[in-house]
This record gives C-alpha cells, sequence and structure tokens, in this order.
C-alpha cells in the first residue's frame, strides 16, 4: 500500500452544497442522498459532511490504487468509520463510493477489478445499498456518461514534497551534528537499549481496558446518546488494524442499549404482536421477535 498522505494533501474540502451540485455526478448523488434521508435514523446525516467523505476516499482509493494495483480495502473500511463514527453514516459513504466507482466510465477511474467487486459486495452489504443499485441501474439505461476526476490536486503534492524534503534535510542535519552514526556507535546502541528496556518497563505499568470491557461497560450503562462519542473514539482508535469482527462489536452498541432499554416495556398493553413493528421517540423503529426487540 502506498504511503498515507495527509487528507487535505488528497482532497480539498468543499464549503458549501452548491459547489457539490455544480457537478452532474453529484446532482445525482444528492438525489440519492435525499432518498436516504427518509430513513429513520437515530443520529441523522450531515450531506456536506457525507459527500466531502465521498469524495476524500474516493480520492485516496485512486491515489492508492496507483497503476491498477489492488487496495487494503480492510484499511478503507476502518478510516471511513472513523472519520464518520457512525454505522449508518459509514454503510452511506461506502454505497456512494461504490457509485462513484461504477459511474465514472469515461475514462473509468484507476481502480482494479479486484477493488471494484469488493465495493460491490459492500455496497450490497449496507442498509442503503438499494438506493445505489437503482441509481447505477437507472444511468445504465439512460446511457449517462461521467468523466469526474478525482486525484490529488497538484499544488497540494507539490507543496508535500517541498515539505518532506525539507523535514528529511533537517533530520540529517540534526544526526550529523549530533554526531549520530547507529552503525559505528556502540555507545549509541548501548543507550537506546536501556532505552528500550525502560520503555519495556513503563508500559507494564500502564492501565489498559479490553475492546470487550468498554463495549459491555456502554451496553449495560449509557444511553444511545452517550455511547455514540465512545463509539467514535473505538472506531478511531481502531484504524489502524481493527478487524470486522472487532467493528461489529462496536456496532452492536446502539441495538443492544434499545434492546436493553425497551425489554421491560409491556409488550401485550400496546397489543403489538411478534412481528410487529414499534416507532420509538428517537424515530428508531424496533421490531417485536420471540428474541425481544431488534433495531431496524
Amino acid at each position: 500500500m502506498r504511503k498515507n498522505l495527509p487528507r487535505h494533501y488528497l482532497w480539498k474540502e468543499k464549503r458549501s452544497l452548491e459547489e457539490f451540485l455544480d457537478h452532474a455526478l453529484f446532482k445525482e448523488l444528492h438525489n440519492v442522498y435525499l432518498e436516504m434521508e427518509k430513513t429513520p435514523m437515530l443520529f441523522q446525516m450531515d450531506e456536506l459532511t457525507i459527500l466531502n467523505e465521498v469524495g476524500y476516499e474516493v480520492t485516496w482509493l485512486c491515489y492508492q490504487s496507483g497503476y491498477g494495483n489492488d487496495v487494503d480495502m480492510d484499511q478503507f473500511v476502518r478510516e471511513i468509520y472513523a472519520n464518520t463514527g457512525q454505522n449508518d453514516h459509514a454503510e452511506a459513504v461506502i454505497s456512494l463510493v461504490h457509485a462513484i466507482v461504477t459511474l465514472v466510465n469515461f475514462p473509468p477511474l484507476n481502480v482494479s477489478k479486484h477493488t471494484k467487486q469488493t465495493m460491490k459486495k459492500l455496497n450490497n452489504e449496507s442498509w442503503c445499498g438499494h438506493f445505489v443499485n437503482s441509481l447505477i441501474k437507472r444511468m445504465n439505461k439512460e446511457g449517462r456518461f461521467f468523466d469526474e476526476s478525482f486525484k490529488p490536486y497538484e499544488d497540494a503534492m507539490e507543496l508535500y514534497k517541498e515539505r518532506t524534503k525539507y523535514f528529511r534535510q533537517i533530520l540529517e542535519y540534526d544526526e550529523k551534528m549530533l554526531g549520530i552514526c547507529p552503525e559505528n556507535n556502540d555507545e549509541s546502541m548501548v543507550c537506546a537499549e536501556e532505552v528500550a528496556a525502560d520503555y519495556d518497563e513503563m508500559q507494564d505499568h500502564i492501565r489498559r481496558f479490553t475492546l470487550d470491557e468498554i463495549v459491555d461497560y456502554a451496553e449495560n450503562n449509557l444511553t444511545v446518546e452517550m455511547a455514540m462519542p465512545i463509539q467514535g473514539m473505538l472506531y478511531a482508535l481502531m484504524v489502524d488494524d481493527g478487524t470486522k469482527e472487532e467493528r461489529e462489536k462496536v456496532v452492536s452498541i446502539t441495538p443492544h442499549i434499545i434492546n436493553r432499554d425497551h425489554i421491560c416495556m409491556n409488550i401485550n398493553k400496546f397489543e403489538k404482536p411478534v412481528g410487529a413493528v414499534l416507532q420509538t421517540d428517537g424515530k428508531q423503529r424496533v421490531e417485536i421477535s420471540q428474541k425481544g426487540l431488534s433495531l431496524l
């Protein structure tokens, strides 16, 4: 995988929705977003935030793809969850990215076939995948072509190269002035080993909490609103090496809390049979089943 560039070197944030609507492709994504927005959510999405995330992620995909190389799609998903902080919002971004990768075809984006297949799978697993599939089907039927470009903008890339070169020169100068030459300096090696040993000892005394402990506490003690920043924090902490299974544990916090808060409801009082759907005050739909209440 290519070296990750800071976000502002890859994507120039749009400050208004109108900047997106100047582009035919984003106009179509805007219409899809309006359909998505009709679906009840615990925490509503912000369109400008979502579209900026979509634009950045497509640019990241294109940059990482290089000359059609496969991309670390686990890293791609982790980045989106870390940046959005919400499962519903993350899946919306993933589906809209799939729309762009599929619809930009004149010329197509420089993304490998394997990456596109993975994007399609992720979209089909998303709560909003059917909205994007309908868009793609309609665009193909109408014979629409889109030629949007998603490349790191040139001025930023040149600035990044200049800054990288500058900091490398500073580092080389400091090493020269300090006489650092690890391969020939026995004292430096001994010192480094002592520092490493002290660091390991210090690490042994750091208090740590497991993911399961944090998830368990959130599920049993917090409200949905209080759990939201905890989930966002966990997504951010897992951005480098979190697994799908770990992410699913974090996602499960919200439905667990909703089940917990409603499990004591006297369902007979409402005369709702198994299979019926209730609407919570937070505009979240909950289905009654033999196992209790499930978030929809």
